[in-house]
């Protein structure tokens, strides 16, 4: 069996030493643990953990339409419907869902952080069907309860986005709870969630620029504030509301007083910290400049605080210098 991933059975052959015997039909299923990574992962629906009633998922009736996959003639059999037309054909769904019926799925996440989550659905009935769908991890609800629009046919199937969600490291189950019926679901995806570009935040800000570079160009600075458009970016601040400039701070301990700097940057974009003792020459060099304690990541996944001091006292060194460089993803 080693390497060997999908459904199959086998029979074992038992006997009690005193001329009795028998056999035991095993029915194996094995899947294969989505390992969500730096580009995401996407369960087909149904993938959910094998189990059966109760352990990998909950179904209110016996299997309903034609499709025979992963079926096993029980009254709790889950309502797998195979797509051969429409938007997402060929593919296999979850349909027939009622209240109260849910999925679960082994899942792992290697690190702790903000993932956005999308739901491929469809809704044949012609009204939304309101509160529908929502995801557990580690048994805490994450995303929803989220509501099913109408998409006009039971094969022409939309993604919902629940938005980006915390979710924390380890290997756990992800269980899809269904609160109504009246939709299908053909698979849920999972995506580390990324800073945007350049190009698109500073757009979000300027829709009717056109593509002015003293109003859009990374060293423009149309709030007047004194920091560039590729500054805000990196800081996270408004490109179009003035904003207080970055103060820097005295951090004491036993050596002494050392200059330091509080700030917030973006994830995935090269945001530095920087010294200089002549506004001349400017070094990030662990020699010159040291990063106090962890870094602090805020709700959303994409920002985190951040505080670098001098390595030389202020009585040491009294001119000094800091200040932060964006340089682009």
């Amino acid at each position: 069996m080693a390497g060997f991933v999908g459904d199959d059975a086998f029979e074992v052959a038992l006997a009690d030493g005193r001329g009795g015997s028998d056999t035991v039909r095993c029915a194996v299923v094995v899947r294969t643990v989505p390992v969500v990574s730096s580009s995401g992962v996407r369960i087909e629906a149904e993938e959910f953990d094998g189990g059966g009633e109760g352990v990998a998922y909950h179904d209110t009736d016996a299997r309903q339409g034609p499709s025979q996959v992963r079926t096993d003639g029980s009254s709790h059999d889950v309502d797998i419907v195979e797509l051969d037309r429409g938007t997402d054909a060929p593919a296999q769904a979850i349909g027939y869902i009622e209240d109260g019926e849910w999925l679960r799925y082994t899942v792992t996440f290697p690190t702790t952080g903000r993932y956005t989550v999308r739901l491929r659905v469809a809704n044949g009935t012609g009204a939304t069907a309101a509160d529908a769908v929502a995801l557990h991890w580690k048994d805490a609800v994450v995303a929803g309860p989220l509501s099913v629009p109408s998409t006009a046919d039971w094969d022409a199937y939309a993604t919902i986005d629940a938005g980006a969600v915390s979710l924390s490291a380890g290997t756990d189950l992800l269980q899809l709870d269904c609160n109504a019926s009246g939709f299908d679901i053909n698979w849920i995806e999972l995506v580390p969630a990324q800073a945007p570009s350049f190009a698109s935040w500073i757009e979000g800000y300027f829709p009717n620029a056109g593509g002015n570079v003293a109003i859009v160009g990374s060293s423009a600075d149309p709030d007047g504030d004194g920091l560039s458009n590729i500054l805000e970016y990196g800081l996270g601040r408004a490109p179009d509301i003035a904003e207080r400039a970055l103060v820097p701070t005295l951090w004491s301990d036993t050596g002494g007083k050392y200059l330091a700097l509080t700030f917030r940057r973006l994830l995935g974009v090269t945001v530095t910290a920087e010294i200089s003792d002549d506004l001349v020459t400017w070094s990030s060099d662990a020699g010159s400049l040291v990063q106090i304690g962890t870094a602090t990541t805020d709700a959303s996944g994409l920002y985190e605080t951040v505080t670098f001091r001098s390595v030389s006292s202020v009585a040491a060194k009294p001119r000094q210098f800091v200040r932060v460089r964006v340089s682009g993803p």
